[in-house]
């Protein structure tokens, strides 16, 4: 094979990876933005106004409830889209419910009435770095796994 080839297929190969990393990574973005945001955003309301919630019947709908239900929606929309601009807004309406349900995880694990529970700041602060790290560093860890090697194998086959 001469070496003009070569290289061409080199190209074409990165060029596919490289699109494909872009269009999937634009999802992963989205969720990020959006997931930090809304956190801050929960935690600064009831920060400030702790008497602002829904009560049903004597029962206070925390905000865990709304972001298992934005949660659920992202899910099933996410299994009947096709759109590239779609997937980017089922995106943000994931992070926004798992920002929302994450916020209040510490009540996951005690079911008691406790906001303040430390649990929920881990969970956030960890959630918060595999994000980072899916959007910013996935090549790296591509390839520290091995795993880009074989992504581009797959691509000359």
């Amino acid at each position: 094979m001469n070496p003009v080839d070569d290289f061409q297929k080199q190209v074409a190969l990165h060029t596919r990876v490289w699109t494909k990393f872009v269009r999937t990574q634009n999802q992963n973005f989205w969720v990020l933005v959006a997931f930090l945001p809304t956190f801050v955003i929960a935690r600064l309301v009831v920060y400030n106004f702790p008497n602002l919630f829904l009560e049903i019947r004597g029962v206070h709908v925390h905000h865990l409830t709304y972001g298992i239900i934005l949660l659920s929606i992202a899910g099933l929309w996410s299994l009947n889209i096709t759109s590239h601009r779609q997937k980017t807004w089922c995106a943000t309406l994931y992070g926004v419910g798992l920002a929302l349900a994450f916020d209040e995880f510490g009540m996951w694990l005690h079911l008691e009435d406790n906001y303040w529970i430390r649990h929920s700041y881990d969970a956030v602060v960890i959630i918060t770095a595999i994000l980072f790290n899916v959007v910013y560093l996935s090549i790296f860890w591509k390839k520290i796994l091995g795993l880009y090697k074989k992504e581009e194998e797959s691509h000359t086959h």
